[in-house]
């Protein structure tokens, strides 16, 4: 497949041994936000997808310009969308454009956007190296800016992303476990990590068995669930409703209204009652059915 990027858009013209999954291509364009939508053409008797990066911005330009704790939030929330890919039932990682050059960051939603290949096959790219290969040297490359200042822990993640024992899957699964040590509410940086405009966010952070999640919340609104369609999926509980509970963000100030779930909502054990807001403080626990959040406001 041969692929040309544009100023507004990412061109991906197949090749005679291509073929399209068009299960895969209803996937791609329903599947959650981080995941560039994509149109099919005709181009000199050839298929060709488009996908529009108006808006974004090239991952490669904005990673030296953030702050260390915003890019982590962002890796940790691109390796839960890769996740989401494993679980499905059309696609596989592989049909990721896992290339760093071709990762964009969508400085609204402060989250990593990438293009999803309608195939299920692991395509030629010509990039001269494999789909593995390019997914662990992109991985890397965002370590080494998250951990410029913790050289130990770069070298921890390292040697463990580069480990050949490792299946891909197996480095997903490591890097949604790893404790990050950029969250805690003492670390300055986050308290300066501001949003684009200044404003006030909230960071909602989970640490279990069954992965770290770190939501960070900037908008109006942002439901979270176990549904794909949710602001922010949660999938390690099937106690989670698929729409669970809502953050409504008034001013500077946060608030959380349980949607009528089966399992309930809590904040530091108090069960909320459905439909009512309540305001979520620095510190707080947010507990949705039986996964617990830290609440960072900052």
């Amino acid at each position: 497949m041969i692929v040309k990027m544009f100023s507004d858009y990412l061109a991906y013209t197949f090749e005679a041994n291509d073929s399209m999954f068009m299960l895969g291509m209803r996937f791609v364009n329903k599947s959650q936000e981080d995941i560039i939508s994509a149109v099919d053409v005709i181009h000199n008797d050839s298929i060709r997808l488009l996908y529009g990066i108006d808006g974004y911005k090239p991952l490669a330009e904005v990673t030296g310009t953030i702050a260390n704790s915003e890019l982590a939030i962002a890796l940790m929330k691109f390796i839960q969308s890769i996740r989401k890919i494993e679980d499905n039932d059309f696609l596989k990682i592989s049909a990721i454009d896992i290339n760093f050059n071709r990762l964009f960051y969508d400085v609204k939603t402060k989250s990593i956007k990438y293009v999803l290949l309608p195939i299920n096959y692991e395509c030629d790219l010509h990039d001269g190296e494999s789909w593995s290969a390019s997914f662990r040297k992109t991985i890397l490359i965002l370590l080494n800016k998250i951990f410029a200042t913790m050289p130990e822990k770069y070298y921890e993640t390292y040697y463990a992303v580069l480990d050949d024992t490792k299946t891909d899957y197996d480095v997903l699964d490591y890097l949604s476990r790893y404790e990050f040590g950029l969250f805690n509410e003492e670390n300055t940086q986050l308290k300066q990590d501001e949003t684009q405009d200044g404003k006030t966010s909230l960071v909602l952070e989970h640490k279990g068995i069954d992965g770290n999640y770190v939501f960070m919340i900037n908008k109006p609104e942002y439901v979270l669930g176990k549904s794909a369609k949710a602001d922010g999926t949660i999938v390690c509980s099937t106690s989670v409703s698929r729409n669970h509970c809502r953050i409504i963000k008034k001013g500077n100030r946060f608030m959380v209204e349980d949607i009528n779930s089966t399992n309930g909502t809590k904040i530091n054990g108090y069960s909320l009652n459905p439909h009512e807001a309540y305001y979520i403080n620095n510190g707080d626990i947010l507990t949705v059915a039986d996964v617990e959040f830290t609440a960072i406001i900052g």
